[in-house]
């Protein structure tokens, strides 16, 4: 069996800044439609979407426009679980809403399980609803009684009050697919599977976004092979970038380096820049000046002024500079400008290899 799994895809949210020429509310159906095409390309047996395809209780134009991608499937069962972003308080809507004939939609409050034939798989699922969650028992969800290959979908797992339930859920079951981060190994054995975020929200989380592309087999005594393989699958990350500045580098080499990273990364991308470092506050970087490398939303400045005496001297508005302006004008001796030193280190503003207190005057 071969199946592709995502979650949390957000369809009707907004990536920060559109494409220049894609409205920004565009961009993760687009990402979407991208998947409904791997289905096909790849000759997928079935869709799995463990939670939030909306990224809000869906409307009636935003669920007919997800039914029209599932239509052009050929051949590929949907299995579409509810999260806790798109059920509404009352899913009526939802279910009855007259979905494509392969579509699947798992928003009530009950378990239920679907049989595959042709696959001989049977599919354990449950949407997200407040009496759903209320009523569910990990320790319930025991495996089916049809089809050789055994599959649980969940928008999250519960809590569970011991290792055992989550033990048991993962010997009962050939793969275990949720929308919550998550990775639990039973037996030596990864088989709790999440794909995490399809659609990237910010900076907070650095990794790639997409699917996972799978493929079930039955072997012989009961045992199942499972091959899977993570496919990045939006046009465009959130990426954090740190860039280590020093102080014989000018702006422009600064930026000259900062745009070829953006141009190996993908100049579709959203980026940030974190500058860190030690620069003489005569080339301290423009933040302005760095944002015209490429789609840069921040530039969050991190750097030291040089720990040189003509350094400290130089930024009036803080403390220790005003103190080391007037010790280097009192003509201190090696001494002072030792304890000086030792004073910076203990306090943080000095790494210990800077050059020895006597090269400071």
């Amino acid at each position: 069996m071969k199946f592709i799994h995502l979650s949390n895809v957000r369809l009707g949210g907004s990536v920060d800044t559109g494409f220049p020429e894609i409205p920004a509310a565009e961009e993760r159906w687009l990402d979407f439609e991208n998947v409904i095409s791997a289905c096909r390309d790849q000759g997928a047996d079935a869709l799995f979407i463990t939670g939030n395809l909306f990224d809000a209780p869906p409307t009636r134009e935003q669920l007919t426009r997800a039914d029209e991608c599932f239509g052009r499937l050929n051949g590929t069962r949907v299995f579409y679980l509810t999260g806790k972003a798109d059920a509404p308080a009352d899913i009526a809507d939802i279910l009855a809403f007259k979905w494509q004939s392969q579509v699947t939609v798992f928003a009530g409050d009950t378990v239920e399980r679907i049989y595959m034939a042709k696959e001989d798989a049977q599919i354990t699922a449950a949407g997200y609803s407040e009496k759903t969650w209320d009523k569910i028992d990990a320790k319930a969800l025991t495996r089916g009684k049809r089809g050789s290959l055994q599959i649980l979908l969940l928008p999250f797992l519960l809590d569970e009050d011991s290792q055992e339930g989550l033990d048991q859920l993962s010997l009962d079951f050939d793969y275990i697919g949720t929308g919550q981060k998550m990775v639990y190994k039973s037996m030596g054995r990864q088989r709790i599977f999440s794909p995490g975020c399809f659609s990237p929200e910010d900076f907070s989380s650095q990794v790639s976004h997409g699917y996972f592309l799978c493929r079930l087999t039955a072997g012989k005594k009961g045992e199942t092979s499972l091959t899977r393989q993570f496919v990045r699958g939006v046009k465009r990350e959130f990426i954090s970038l740190s860039a280590e500045l020093t102080p014989d580098l000018s702006l422009e080499e600064v930026k000259d380096q900062l745009t070829g990273t953006l141009k190996k990364l993908g100049p579709d991308n959203i980026y940030e820049i974190v500058l860190e470092g030690a620069m003489p506050l005569s080339v301290l970087p423009d933040p302005d000046a760095l944002k015209e490398v490429g789609l840069v939303r921040d530039v969050k400045d991190q750097t030291d002024p040089e720990k040189t005496a003509e350094g400290l001297k130089a930024n009036q508005d803080d403390v220790v500079s005003r103190f080391a302006e007037a010790l280097f004008q009192s003509g201190a001796d090696e001494l002072q400008m030792r304890a000086f030193k030792f004073g910076l280190e203990v306090f943080g503003e000095l790494p210990k290899e800077a050059a020895p207190a006597e090269d400071w005057a």
